[in-house]
């Protein structure tokens, strides 16, 4: 983050990373099978716990949501 000066009013910028988030959807079936959904998604977010943030979002905090692994792909 870093202060910027315009028209004599401070501000601040925010920079922001993309994140690549692994996670998986794991069903528990009455017949006792188990059934896991493996997907990613990369996000533009302000830090890992702000991506993870946005993935539980995205599947409502589903109680089947397991995020796997966050990774830091490049700064904006």
């Amino acid at each position: 983050m870093r202060l910027v000066i315009r028209n004599n009013l401070p501000f601040t910028i925010k920079f922001f990373d993309y994140f690549k988030v692994k996670f998986h959807l794991e069903y528990h079936h009455k017949d006792g099978t188990k059934e896991e959904d493996y997907n990613s998604l990369i996000v533009h977010a302000e830090d890992e716990d702000a991506a993870k943030k946005m993935i539980l979002n995205q599947y409502e905090n589903s109680k089947f949501l397991k995020i796997d692994k966050v990774e830091k792909l490049w700064k904006y």
